[in-house]
């Protein structure tokens, strides 16, 4: 699984949570929605991003969350 953080310029009513499954959404102050998701797979990628095209959502940004790594020093 890769996490993702997905912003898109309009503010997501709470019911749409339903629809995008299993991502968390997080309102920002200045209206846009950030929406996080442990995604398994490109074509998963791709299906959410095609439900924020069928919205007519403005995508402003796709970022991977990167992990890091913890070594035993």
């Amino acid at each position: 699984m890769q996490e993702y953080t997905i912003c898109v310029k309009e503010p997501l009513d709470p019911y749409w949570q339903e629809w995008f499954e299993s991502l968390h959404f997080s309102s920002q102050e200045n209206g846009e929605t950030l929406l996080i998701a442990s995604i398994p797979d490109q074509a998963a990628l791709h299906s959410i991003l095609k439900k924020i095209h069928n919205l007519g959502l403005t995508l402003i940004s796709i970022n991977r969350i990167e992990k890091t790594s913890r070594g035993n020093s």
